[in-house]
């Protein structure tokens, strides 16, 4: 699941390609992305993601999300408290993934894609390297 803005198109090709699975996935793309669960549409995403699963659950199931996105409901205004801006992502990041965990029954991959590339982010907030990534990688083509 990953935001149909036209400017992170680049760097989710790069992700798919990175994780390779551009060509054995499903793509379900929706405004706001991974956001979108966390905010009024996430109803019709989940059922969307539901009849993309079909009866066969996946392996793997992304969830992404990007810089700068400005969906309403997906966008989290920065507080004056950077403290606070950032237990507001936290909590959506854990209400997308609880959502996904009780509808599908999976376990989904939190990744977040800027202009300089995707990262893979725990559902608390932390950044996971890529296994087998060394410090400063960075997915090929991405940024």
């Amino acid at each position: 699941l990953a935001c149909s803005d036209h400017r992170f198109q680049g760097p989710l090709r790069a992700l798919l390609a990175g994780e390779g699975v551009v060509e054995r996935s499903e793509l379900l793309m929706w405004p706001g992305g991974a956001s979108a669960l966390g905010g009024p549409d996430a109803g019709r995403v989940m059922a969307a993601l539901e009849t993309v699963a079909g009866e066969r659950p996946p392996a793997r199931l992304l969830l992404v999300a990007h810089q700068g996105c400005r969906v309403p409901g997906a966008y989290v205004a920065r507080a004056r408290d950077p403290f606070r801006t950032r237990r507001l992502v936290t909590r959506r990041r854990r209400l997308a993934v609880g959502r996904v965990r009780r509808r599908l029954g999976l376990e989904p991959e939190l990744w977040f894609l800027s202009v300089r590339g995707a990262r893979r982010v725990a559902p608390g907030g932390a950044v996971q390297p890529r296994p087998g990534a060394r410090p400063g990688d960075r997915l090929a083509g991405a940024g």
